[in-house]
């Protein structure tokens, strides 16, 4: 009898741990995320001090940043990954995909995004992002993305419970001015790749911006 009051009473400890060790195991994997992507910038801002305050610039530079970082992180393969980078969202549907950016080659290994989406392209407008342009033609440091999550480009989330692809969806971003932050990322609701939220600079009331 004395064991099976011990075992209840150990099965309810554990039911009402468990949610607060969940939630405390989520706030250290957000934390990783904040610090790779400290760390990814500050790699960054020494590339653009090394080339005549140029950024990156290559064909596919929203990944392929990684390669021109490297040598400015050492070999720590861990700063490219985000360890809540658990799935993707479909850009045209908008459904959930069981894939991890960082162990696919299509995504370079890595769960960030270089804000580079203006290299020649016909999906892209040429004023946004930072390809290639110079650090001196940023007007506000504050707003303007550097390095941000993939799943800012959905945009969908993985901090939050919701899983879909949806307006306002929470991403971990860095800024021209060295600072991380949680990111709402505007979305106009309309499917397609033309319509993604790197394509359009949302309004005031956000706290970031695409172009420089």
């Amino acid at each position: 009898m004395e064991l099976l009051v011990v075992i209840a009473i150990i099965g309810i400890l554990t039911a009402l741990l468990l949610p607060a060790i969940s939630v405390a195991k989520r706030r250290a994997q957000g934390a990783a995320c904040i610090n790779n992507l400290k760390q990814l910038d500050m790699a960054l801002g020494m590339f653009v001090e090394e080339h005549d305050q140029i950024y990156p610039n290559t064909n596919e530079v929203w990944y392929y940043y990684k390669q021109m970082l490297r040598p400015y992180i050492g070999s720590s393969a861990g700063s490219f990954a985000c360890p809540l980078d658990t799935f993707m969202v479909g850009l045209l549907d908008g459904a959930q995909i069981n894939e991890r950016p960082h162990l696919l080659p299509d995504y370079n290994f890595v769960s960030y995004e270089f804000n580079g989406r203006n290299r020649p392209s016909q999906l892209n407008p040429p004023e946004l992002g930072l390809a290639g342009k110079s650090a001196h033609t940023i007007r506000e440091p504050v707003r303007t993305l550097t390095l941000f999550e993939i799943s800012a480009e959905a945009p969908f989330s993985w901090h939050e419970s919701n899983r879909k692809q949806r307006n306002k969806a929470k991403s971990y971003a860095a800024f021209a001015d060295g600072h991380v932050d949680m990111t709402k990322i505007y979305w106009n609701g309309d499917p397609g790749k033309q319509n993604l939220p790197m394509m359009y600079d949302p309004d005031s009331s956000f706290n970031y911006r695409w172009s420089p």
